[in-house]
This record gives C-alpha cells, structure tokens and sequence, in this order.
C-alpha cells in the first residue's frame, strides 16, 4: 500500500508528466486503482485560474490541496467522478497516472517504447520461519 501512495504523490503533488505503476499482483493494481479515485474524491478544488491569456504558464500552477476532505465523504457520498482528461489535461493528476498488471521480465509494456525518464524499483520480500526454533 506504501507503494500506491508514492506513486499518487508523484502524479498529484510533484507534477510528473506520467506516471505508471506496474505490478504482477492484480489485486494490488485494482487497489491502486481505487486509492488514485479516493485521492481524487479527498482533494480540495481546483482553484480559478486569475490570468488572462495574456498570463505565463509558468505562473500558473494546478495546485491540489490533498485531504482537503475527510475520508469520511467518500463513504458518505462516494466517489467524486473524475472529469475527462479532455477538461483538465493528459499530464495533470488524476489522468497523468496509470497502473498495470504484468511480469516485466516476460511482458511487452507498451509504455516501455517512449522510455523513462526515472525508474524507480520496489521489491517484496518476506522471511518465513517455519518453527520457532530457527529465530
């Protein structure tokens, strides 16, 4: 779950261009899947652009204020719907972030063709004891 919460903050709070998480456990993915739309449904509003067109864009950030709401709203009344990408933009959170079911050892990821910019490995492990008498 740590992992999940990494990846959002990078998509939501850093600004990256894209953001793919990718891991063979499928239900780790639907559940980053629904973390990226609680996240989505806990943020404050996007606040109204002041400038004209006339304005930088440099000027201009999408500032998101996370846990802006509790997360008792999403229990209360569900979800926020998450508006098209067309509205907001392809690299602003919530669409500048994706999740993937695959070995990348033995998958073609269509996303390995434009490359990466940072990489960043998580690896799992656990350390099983079978009896008490081995610690």
């Amino acid at each position: 779950m740590n992992k999940i919460l990494f990846f959002g903050l990078l998509a939501q709070l850093y600004g990256a261009k894209f953001v793919l998480g990718v891991d063979i456990d499928n239900t780790l993915i639907q559940a980053a899947w629904r973390r990226r739309r609680a996240v989505w449904s806990t943020q404050g509003p996007t606040p109204p652009n002041p400038c004209t067109d006339q304005c930088d864009e440099e000027m201009v950030s999408d500032s998101t204020r996370p846990n802006y709401f509790p997360a008792s709203c999403e229990h209360e009344f569900s979800f926020l719907p998450i508006p098209p990408a067309e509205n907001r933009g392809k690299e602003i959170f919530p669409h500048n972030i994706s999740f993937r079911t695959a070995d990348w050892v033995k998958t073609n990821i269509p996303e390995d063709k434009e490359g990466y910019d940072v990489v960043v490995g998580f690896v799992n492990y656990y350390l099983c004891h079978p009896h008490d008498d081995f610690i």
